[in-house]
């Protein structure tokens, strides 16, 4: 095995222990809007919004440190979500998708994302994949 194979693995585990370390945003729980209601997933308070701030700076430092990592990605995009910040959330998704197309987590999460924004011709394909990949995937 060669130095950089080796150097990519250990900052993936310093990146992974880092995130480990720093104390979990706390998020609410999904949401409830009605027919008439939009469903929102933004932060309940100024504590929540800044607990969503600090997890969307550590997964941007994880995703500079190691950019090929999809995971990092769709967390990223899951935290944006949450902060109402729907395009980026969407191009988040997108690359995470890019960078690992069997993933069904991030083919559900994008698919779910655009659904949600009345791109259903768009959801379908990644729904259908994540579905195929993973039959718990989607719900």
């Amino acid at each position: 095995m060669t130095g950089a194979p080796q150097h990519g693995m250990l900052m993936h585990f310093v990146v992974v222990l880092s995130l480990l370390q720093a104390p979990p945003p706390q998020l609410q729980g999904p949401p409830t809007g009605g027919a008439e209601e939009p469903a929102q997933q933004g932060p309940t308070s100024e504590a929540a919004a800044a607990q969503l701030a600090a997890a969307e700076a550590r997964y941007r430092a994880a995703i500079a440190l190691s950019p090929g990592l999809a995971p990092y990605h769709e967390s990223l995009a899951r935290v944006l979500e949450r902060q109402g910040r729907v395009d980026e959330a969407l191009a988040a998704h997108a690359e995470a998708v890019r960078l690992d197309p069997k993933s069904a987590r991030a083919r559900a999460g994008y698919g779910h994302l655009l659904l949600a924004q009345g791109r259903a011709a768009d959801a379908v394909p990644q729904l259908r994949a994540a579905s195929d990949l993973d039959p718990s995937s989607v719900d």
